[in-house]
């Protein structure tokens, strides 16, 4: 008797829970840890894959370019977090804040971002989930 009860209440406040940015909506989607990158914890950070756009946009706001490796994140405030090079070594971070949407001519919306931060990240204690 109790399982038959549990069960539809399970299902309701699943049904009621927010899912994660999706690939078609914002632009990125959280994924397992990329070849490559770290899994961060403290503070926590998902891993995600952006589309080629967004990541071409970002990318175009830094103050220079890189041919290092490249890994995103998002922070748990929806900032997105990039690593330029290998994060348990001295690598570079940016960080891009969502400025919101804007839409012309009937176009779709598109995500409009701003380069917060970037800098040089020389001293690195490294106790993260390598993939």
């Amino acid at each position: 008797m109790k399982l038959r009860y549990q069960t539809p209440m399970l299902l309701a406040l699943a049904g009621c829970a927010s899912g994660p940015p999706s690939l078609a909506a914002n632009g990125y989607e959280r994924v397992a840890i990329p070849q490559g990158c770290y899994g961060h914890g403290a503070p926590k950070e998902y891993n995600v894959r952006l589309n080629s756009e967004l990541e071409q946009q970002l990318v175009d706001l830094l103050p220079h370019k890189s041919s290092a490796a490249r890994c995103w994140y998002e922070h748990e405030d929806g900032s997105l977090v990039l690593t330029i090079g290998d994060g348990c070594s001295p690598h570079q971070e940016a960080i891009f804040e969502r400025l919101g949407t804007m839409t012309l001519n009937q176009q779709p919306p598109v995500n409009m971002w701003s380069l917060e931060h970037f800098k040089d990240v020389p001293i690195v204690l490294c106790d993260e989930r390598r993939s």
